[in-house]
């Protein structure tokens, strides 16, 4: 019988990926607590945004605040583990969390996995000949006389330099145009959601 082959390798004894990850998860069965902070985080949102009409305005601001920086935390531990290594087995289950992480974080999943997998590909890397560097974010990319970039600036200013939405699913469209109208699904049904929640609460969503 051949071996069942996951992505990724097999422990000392034997033992297959599926073997660790169970029946519902691709690699291991810890990633069921990554997995509920991505929906405790989508409860958490809702639960906010229902409560909006209640809430003073200093627990308002204090709640956006709090709302802030679970982007942070999600963005760079539990997506960022997402887009490396998707959690479940089930194509579907790990598709409903894309447009979950989406919904979260105001980024769709496959621009970010697009973006990030470069990111690592030139791992801030100086630019080349023709003034571009493989990494969109390396803190060379904008630095002078091929020093890397003030921090303060870099850290700044970088949100504003990132390829909108459409540009990013073009670059992805020229070697993967599957994955392009998968990234542009994810963009438009952000873009119907948080218009539906602004219709609601317009304060909620400009806060």
């Amino acid at each position: 019988m051949g071996r069942i082959s996951t992505g990724a390798p097999s422990d000392a004894s034997g033992a297959t990926t599926k073997r660790k990850g169970g029946a519902i998860f691709r690699y291991t069965g810890w990633d069921l607590i990554p997995a509920l902070l991505v929906y405790i985080h989508l409860g958490l949102i809702l639960a906010f945004f229902l409560a909006w009409p209640a809430l003073s305005w200093p627990e308002r601001i204090a709640g956006a605040c709090l709302y802030g920086l679970a982007i942070g935390w999600n963005l760079d531990s539990v997506s960022h583990n997402f887009i490396h290594n998707p959690f479940f087995r089930s194509p579907l289950l790990n598709r409903i969390t894309e447009f979950a992480l989406t919904f979260e974080l105001g980024t769709p999943q496959t621009m970010y996995r697009f973006v990030h997998m470069r990111h690592h590909a030139g791992n801030s890397d100086r630019p080349g000949p023709d003034g571009e560097t493989v990494d969109p974010i390396s803190i060379f990319r904008y630095g002078a006389e091929g020093k890397a970039e003030p921090m303060l600036s870099y850290v700044f200013l970088q949100f504003w330099r990132d390829d909108g939405p459409f540009e990013v699913a073009r670059q992805i469209r020229a070697k993967r145009p599957d994955e392009a109208r998968r990234a542009l699904q994810e963009f438009w049904a952000m873009v119907a959601l948080y218009a539906a929640m602004a219709a609601i609460h317009w304060q909620f969503v400009l806060l």
